[in-house]
């Protein structure tokens, strides 16, 4: 049986809710923000999820999960970090020069593309060539040294996927757990709240598209899968 840890790095359950597709039998949740992170040697697998804060602030549960993360590696565990948690994974092994803010915010739908070296690696085996995804963040990975690869990139975010080499940690800045429905009201509620989230979101005409031609969730299967 798979056991999962999912860090939930959001001040409330959403995140956890957006993978009980994938079997609550299966997975724990942790949540980070209040000081409660997993034992590394009773799971195999660990998705960081993302997080309102910004990875460039200062929280001493932040400094707690980075050191987690550098502890997982050492005992060769599977992780998979989105948005918050992709950023945390860079800034974790290069510090805070692998982290900056965005110079063009990312709030809607846009074409993620894929790089040869995405070949090489299983986590975006079965996506196209080209993907739509769901974006929304004000941060961004930068400056990755030799240790890892870029697996995929859009115009304005060089690094959207990636994985450290020889290990199975890998990152991604888009949003692959939330549906599409359901990230379009979440982007309703954050620019009710927060004047920077635009509205209508970008690409709104990506949202209509049919995603069901899109599976980007796909991604979870694949690291799930991973030996």
């Amino acid at each position: 049986m798979q056991r999962i840890a999912l860090i939930n790095n959001f001040e409330d359950y959403r995140f956890n809710q957006y993978f009980n597709k994938y079997g609550k039998d299966y997975i724990t949740s942790f949540d980070a923000s209040k000081n409660s992170f997993p034992d590394p040697d009773e799971f195999d697998y660990f998705v960081l999820s993302g997080s309102e804060c910004s990875i460039l602030e200062n929280h001493k549960w932040i400094e707690q999960e980075m050191e987690l993360v550098i502890n997982l590696a050492k005992k060769r565990k599977k992780i998979l970090g989105i948005c918050f948690g992709h950023q945390l994974i860079a800034k974790a092994f290069i510090g805070s020069a692998g982290v900056r803010k965005t110079s063009y915010k990312e709030f809607g739908w846009y074409p993620v593309t894929k790089t040869e070296k995405s070949n090489e690696y299983f986590l975006l085996e079965g996506l196209p060539f080209q993907f739509t995804a769901f974006l929304s963040h004000f941060d961004e990975v930068c400056n990755l040294d030799e240790r890892f690869e870029i697996l995929a990139t859009t115009k304005d975010c060089k690094v959207q996927a990636m994985v450290m080499k020889d290990t199975q940690i890998y990152g991604v800045q888009f949003h692959p757990e939330i549906e599409n429905s359901v990230a379009y009201s979440f982007l309703f509620e954050m620019h009710s709240l927060d004047k920077n989230y635009p509205w209508p979101p970008n690409n709104i005409e990506n949202y209509r598209m049919d995603f069901r031609l899109l599976p980007v969730n796909r991604i979870f299967n694949n690291f799930f899968s991973l030996p």
